[in-house]
């Protein structure tokens, strides 16, 4: 067990409820259809919002168990915390801006319909979580 002052977690479920989170997330973009229609854009679903802050405290209690491994009881905790910081926002970004690019291309020069390349996306990316899942499966 592994404690953050007044949350005890174990490390297993967070590391097998990670891919969980991203497998969910991957299979709600291939069960919900976007409408087209102006309202139903700005009309979001409630219950994304909980899941959002959710699927957010189980990633950070990822990151944060790794960090504290990463570190362990270091006494200059705050020029590693932030190169890991800054590391873990560069390799984000550089995702995404593959990511937009690849998207670019296939939707708007190759003229891929973007509900399609969504569910392309979503597939590649279910099929990475569900082989973590299966790794991490602590049961």
């Amino acid at each position: 067990m592994a404690s953050l002052n007044l949350i005890q977690y174990s490390t297993g479920i967070v590391e097998f409820l990670i891919p969980a989170t991203i497998l969910f997330t991957c299979f709600n973009n291939f069960f919900h259809r976007p409408n087209e229609s102006k309202l139903q854009k700005q009309n979001y679903s409630f219950w994304r919002y909980p899941m959002a802050i959710a699927f957010g405290l189980i990633h950070g209690l990822g990151f944060s168990n790794y960090l504290r491994s990463l570190l362990g009881k270091d006494e200059n905790i705050i020029a590693e915390l932030l190169a890991f910081n800054l590391g873990l926002e560069v390799g984000q970004l550089f995702i995404v801006c593959i990511t937009l690019m690849l998207s670019f291309l296939f939707v708007d020069i190759l003229k891929v319909k973007r509900y399609t390349w969504i569910l392309v996306i979503s597939g590649f990316v279910a099929g990475i979580a569900f082989k973590l899942l299966l790794e991490k499966y602590p049961f």
